[in-house]
């Protein structure tokens, strides 16, 4: 009996039998779905290990690895560098719209955006729109070869001879923005070479106004691995609004309003960030979970609010909106002498925007003449500047803000 069994498990039909049975194939497509569904989830460690692992099994059936993965184990590599690196972004509150009608929920202040006719491509829903500056001289509309940059003459507006090639030529730009300066351009644009979808980007007039330098891909918060759409900032108020479809419905966006300036814009290196806790960390890179309201967008209270109330920025969420939130009798009148002083620093922004819009428009003699004072106005600007924060800051420690 057993010298049967013994040469029937060495029979050919049982060693076939047990070949039919090979080991279970490396799951290709569900390393590939884990892939995308943790780097929208922003776990960028394990995107990049699940894209490792599904790259090495093409290759070890040697087939060849789609260009659409390979961009996308870039963008992994990049979003987890800038998740490090992440700017601290003060949100005051954010809300969710429909994409059809979110230009109706953006507050304006300054400078506005003006809706444009069609759609942007790849999103149906949101309307392509134009930006136009405070002062009504300089009019940016997108184009499929970068932008448009118009100047009003009289009662006409006529194109700039912009070079226009460093914004991105072959890729559709959108809600360009131009910063007080009169020479910081913000705008979003679809590419590969981002973190997916539309991606923000900055750059800024030359030496000589002619031309764009090479723009730079903003990190996060203001980039995601979702659509992010717009960011404006206005100097003046010390606040801004960035646009971004992450965390939310398809045919939806969000609203985040911030206040302070952007690091990006300071120049300023940001560095790794070792000691937040990875709760923090993810919500200071994404924005999850800050401050949502299910609501029109909170506007901005000055300039709109009641005669006799106020806007001011305490600390966090905490804002005075009326004048008998002050707690402090020396607090109250110092921040009346901040707010006059607030008048006249405003009154030097405006003549510095002006000098700089008549430089763009200015003779090659006249810009030499022009440059000289525009230098002396934001030497002393920003000695004013420097002042003014610092009397509201006084301000704060008279409320008992450390």
């Amino acid at each position: 009996m057993l010298l049967a069994l013994g040469l029937f498990l060495l029979s050919p039909s049982f060693a076939e039998g047990r070949e039919a049975k090979p080991k279970t194939p490396v799951a290709t497509e569900t390393l590939l779905k884990e892939a995308r569904e943790a780097y929208q989830e922003y776990r960028f460690a394990s995107a990049r290990a699940a894209i490792e692992k599904y790259i090495t099994a093409l290759e070890k059936r040697r087939q060849t690895v789609p260009e659409s993965v390979l961009r996308l184990q870039a963008m992994i590599t990049r979003a987890e560098r800038m998740y490090q690196r992440a700017e601290h972004l003060q949100i005051i509150d954010s809300v969710v719209v429909a994409k059809q009608a979110w230009l109706q929920h953006l507050e304006q202040m300054g400078g506005t955006i003006r809706p444009e006719e069609g759609h942007l491509r790849g999103d149906s829903l949101m309307r392509q729109a134009s930006y136009r500056d405070a002062l009504g001289r300089n009019w940016i509309r997108p184009a499929s070869s970068g932008v448009v940059w118009l100047s009003s003459v009289g009662e006409n507006w006529e194109k700039q001879a912009l070079n226009t090639k460093a914004l991105g030529e072959g890729s559709e730009l959108a809600y360009p923005f131009l910063l007080e300066d009169g020479t910081t351009l913000i705008y979003g644009r679809r590419t590969s070479q981002g973190l997916g979808g539309y991606d923000l980007y900055m750059t800024r007039l030359s030496g000589q106004g002619m031309s764009f330098l090479e723009p730079t891909l903003l990190g996060m918060p203001y980039n995601s691995p979702y659509n992010d759409y717009l960011l404006v900032y206005h100097e003046s108020e010390d606040w801004g609004v960035l646009v971004s479809d992450r965390f939310c419905p398809a045919d939806s966006v969000h609203l985040y309003r911030f206040t302070g300036k952007p690091q990006f814009l300071s120049g300023a290196s940001q560095e790794e960030v070792n000691s937040l806790g990875e709760e923090a960390l993810l919500a200071r890179a994404s924005l999850r979970g800050l401050l949502y309201k299910n609501t029109a967008v909170a506007k901005q209270s000055k300039g709109t609010a009641r005669e006799g109330e106020i806007y001011f920025h305490l600390q966090g969420s905490r804002i005075y909106r009326h004048w008998s939130d002050f707690s402090s009798k020396e607090a109250l009148e110092a921040y009346r002498a901040a707010e006059t002083e607030c008048r006249s620093v405003e009154e030097r922004r405006e003549h510095l925007r002006s000098l700089r819009a008549t430089w763009l428009q200015a003779s090659e003699e006249d810009r030499v003449r022009l440059k000289e004072e525009i230098l002396l106005s934001e030497t002393q600007l920003r000695e004013l500047e420097a002042q003014l924060r610092e009397r509201y800051n006084a301000v704060r420690r008279l409320e008992g803000v450390n």
